[in-house]
């Protein structure tokens, strides 16, 4: 059965999304979040964390992605935020939000999602390894390195990168990699690909960004061997 703690600072949300989750069949808990700002170990490890956007400010949410993210042992757990229709657009993508379901949806609008959300985070075969020259992605961990230095991307542009570099020479256009990658109509339009393309390519670095190619007017691809 999967644990799920939920961040909020709205005590009537928090006991709400309690009684929700637990309903649908998890374990589920609010979760005092200065607990990880001060770097005490979770006694129990949870499955996924639930923040509410609206009532923890951006900076805060931000730094506890990032707090998060950066343990080898939490760095896996799908990170959602609560968000409102309205508060879309201005979520951490960057610190490490995977994704977000709104507060209006029903319990079984969220336990969709939820499936889904878990459904996509263990579908990895945890054997391989992708590796290309000095850069290694590794599908057990969810870890880019090159050169043996770890490259520290969100789970999106992990998730890009993965799509891409296993299907190389293949072009994927702005719409197949959002449905793919975000696995839904994503709130933003196709801008989102774009924007996170720009980010992994910078994250790679000069050696290694002009393996993503830009098709022009349909999408990108990853180059094939034969191209390096």
């Amino acid at each position: 059965m999967n644990r799920i703690f939920t961040i909020s600072s709205d005590k009537e949300l928090n006991k709400r999304l309690k009684a929700d989750l637990t309903g649908l069949g998890y374990i589920a808990s609010p979760y005092d979040k200065d607990k990880i700002i001060k770097g005490e170990p979770f006694e129990k490890r949870p499955d996924m964390i639930i923040i509410d956007a609206s009532s923890v400010p951006s900076p805060e949410r931000a730094n506890l992605c990032r707090i998060l993210k950066k343990d080898k042992e939490l760095k896996n757990i799908p990170l959602i935020a609560l968000v409102r229709e309205d508060n879309v657009k201005g979520l951490d993508w960057i610190a490490g939000i995977d994704d977000f379901i709104f507060a209006k949806d029903t319990p079984y609008e969220i336990e969709a999602r939820l499936k889904f959300i878990f459904w996509r985070f263990s579908k990895i075969d945890t054997k391989d390894t992708i590796k290309i020259d000095e850069m290694v992605i590794n599908l057990a961990n969810y870890e880019v390195s090159i050169k043996g230095e770890p490259i520290e991307l969100t789970f999106k542009e992990y998730e890009m990168l993965k799509l891409l570099a296993t299907h190389r020479g293949r072009v994927f256009t702005r719409d197949a990699l959002l449905n793919q990658v975000w696995g839904y109509e994503y709130f933003g339009g196709t801008r989102t690909v774009d924007v996170h393309v720009r980010r992994l390519r910078s994250k790679l670095g000069a050696e290694y960004e002009s393996l993503i190619e830009t098709v022009r007017n349909v999408g990108y691809r990853f180059k094939s061997s034969e191209e390096e």
